[in-house]
């Protein structure tokens, strides 16, 4: 980051649901409420269903290879998700 706190490796947690952080922009937060965001996937060749199971963004790019009928490179970290 550009800010002093964060050029010096420096986060400072008040309690849960605060972060201070000078920073122009903020990408998520240490905490769970802002780690875990649904995934929604519709169209053809989706099954209807739901699940409970975590997804990765890393399983996001083999599961629309998987849609477009396209093989993903084997070394390709995730996994489809269906």
């Amino acid at each position: 980051g550009e800010s002093p706190i964060a050029q010096a490796g420096v986060v400072v947690r008040l309690r849960e649901g605060v972060l201070i952080d000078l920073d122009r922009s903020v990408h998520g937060s240490p905490y769970e409420y802002d780690r875990s965001v649904p995934l929604i996937v519709m169209g053809p060749g989706v099954t209807p269903g739901a699940s409970d199971a975590p997804a990765r963004t890393v399983d996001v790019a083999p599961t629309l290879a998987r849609l477009a009928g396209l093989a993903a490179p084997p070394d390709l970290d995730g996994h489809p998700l269906f």
